[in-house]
């Protein structure tokens, strides 16, 4: 699914979730829950989804890093609001996939996945522009994941990916937004979690 430009422009699942929890408006979390019930019936053959162009045309590419970061977050938003044990699944099933696919040697993730069209070199963006990178977003949600799943090794890899950037964070704060959220997550002590569900 093309998530980047569909759900920003689109359905804004995560905002449209937050806006349903906080002000009990009725209509905000049937979008979500539709196009989040699209991306689960993309996703039920095991391999990483592919991009959907908005008018469901057939895909051409696959989904990118940044594709499977928002998605993931729209999931958890999702889960916050109902509290529906599918949505937690859902994005944990997603985020293991993303792992698969896109972890990178020594922390963080490539913005391509392993079975990508060939390129000369696999992009790796960390920096934050006008919206986070798939990188600070992949971090972000791997550590909210992380606050209630019962496996500490999100946990791990979103530090592995926030110590890449460290060293960027205090000298370039407005460059890297999104990792100073990961970087608050990632201070939260978790103790023995607990399965959500």
């Amino acid at each position: 699914m093309l998530h980047t430009w569909k759900v920003r422009e689109d359905d804004l699942s995560p905002a449209l979730s937050q806006g349903q929890r906080e002000d009990g408006q009725a209509a905000a979390l049937p979008q979500g829950e539709r196009e989040n019930g699209i991306i689960r019936w993309e996703d039920e053959g095991g391999s990483p989804p592919e991009a959907i162009p908005v008018r469901r045309a057939e895909a051409r590419i696959n989904g990118f890093l940044e594709d499977y970061s928002y998605v993931i977050e729209g999931l958890l938003a999702l889960y916050q609001v109902e509290f529906d044990p599918r949505w937690y699944q859902a994005a944990q099933d997603l985020a293991d996939t993303m792992i698969t696919h896109f972890r990178a040697p020594g922390g963080g993730f490539y913005d391509t996945s392993d079975d990508h069209e060939g390129l000369i070199v696999r992009p790796r963006d960390i920096q934050d522009n006008a919206t986070p990178s798939g990188n600070a977003m992949a971090a972000t949600a791997l550590l909210k994941l992380a606050g209630l799943a019962v496996e500490p090794r999100y946990v791990e890899l979103g530090k592995e990916a926030l110590a890449g950037v460290q060293q960027f964070l205090g000298q370039y704060p407005l460059g890297f937004g999104q990792w100073l959220v990961a970087l608050d997550l990632s201070l939260i002590h978790i103790s023995e979690p607990t399965r959500p569900y």
